[in-house]
């Protein structure tokens, strides 16, 4: 039976290849992480913590706490963690996500807002006898009456609208599990932490908008099985994709990263002007990777210059 998720769903709705290359071809490529879901990772790890002690009767203080977070830090970091800012070092995002408990610690202590009930939960839902959701909670909370909470955390450096928020579909859909499994439910709130910004937000839904958003999942999730095309769709988050290497719209782009300047000497001074004349008229129509390509041109029209002893540019 296939087994479908909000994040396997947005990555057809980000890139349809993206999707390809991860769901369909299994495309085995070095997995890098970026300092972003690095960050992400371990702030939720910090705060799955702090829960799970609790319901243990452990309680930790706000230095054990981030002493823990600073070593999970410390034990993972590796030379591969993308840095897409560069004028941001790791320990930048490292003491950022110091704040971000620092804050929610403080905020929420001594943390007795409702019964903690599950923790980072694994749980499937059946959308038809053919196809489930999978479903992962940070945290699930039963307020009592008949009132349960799903907390969602997240560490981007944005706050969306709340217009965003009533039409999410990751957690209304968390919601149909807590309906199938909780018979006394009245009211299901759906909250996100916002962490760098210390903000509470929420929504809910109704069951009738439950029923059609499962209506629209299950009609999203016949379109990408019956797809035959699957276009690259470039966008911001390019920079962020595991399979950007092999992406047709850049792989060119890989490939003059990595050679070296004087190897463009093998071309003649013309060529090489012809070349840089083409992309700096067309800059304005092209992304900043192609800007990139017109900067290794201007280096190596530079080096052949010198070789010529011609110093004009």
């Amino acid at each position: 039976m296939p087994t479908f998720s909000h994040s396997r769903i947005g990555s057809f709705e980000t890139c349809p290849l993206q999707y390809k290359f991860q769901y369909i071809d299994k495309v085995e490529v070095e997995q890098e992480d970026t300092v972003e879901t690095f960050l992400g990772k371990y702030v939720h790890s910090a705060l799955e913590k702090l829960y799970r002690d609790l319901l243990h009767e452990k309680s930790n203080s706000l230095k054990e706490l981030l002493q823990f977070f600073n070593d999970q830090w410390k034990e993972n970091w590796n030379p591969t963690v993308k840095i897409n800012r560069k004028e941001y070092t790791a320990d930048n995002y490292r003491k950022m996500g110091e704040r971000f408990i620092t804050d929610y610690y403080n905020h929420y202590k001594p943390f007795n807002q409702g019964k903690v009930i599950g923790l980072e939960t694994q749980d499937m839902i059946s959308l038809d006898p053919e196809h489930k959701f999978h479903v992962r909670i940070d945290r699930l909370v039963d307020l009592g009456n008949g009132v349960y909470e799903i907390h969602d955390y997240k560490t981007n450096n944005s706050l969306p609208k709340q217009e965003y928020l009533d039409n999410d579909r990751q957690l209304a859909m968390y919601s149909t599990w807590v309906l199938q499994n909780f018979k006394d439910v009245k009211k299901i709130r759906l909250v996100w932490h916002f962490l760098a910004f210390d903000k509470e937000m929420e929504s809910s839904r109704s069951i009738l908008e439950l029923e059609e958003l499962k209506k629209e999942v299950l009609l999203q999730i016949k379109k990408i099985e019956s797809a035959a095309d699957f276009p690259a769709n470039e966008s911001a988050l390019c920079n962020w994709c595991a399979f950007y290497s092999i992406c047709p719209r850049f792989k060119h782009l890989i490939e003059v990263e990595q050679k070296p300047v004087n190897e463009f000497l093998n071309d003649s001074g013309v060529k090489l002007v012809n070349e840089y004349v083409k992309y700096k008229d067309e800059l304005d129509t092209f992304t900043k990777e192609h800007s990139f390509i017109l900067d290794k041109l201007k280096e190596a029209l530079i080096a052949f210059a010198h070789k010529e002893g011609c110093y004009w540019f």
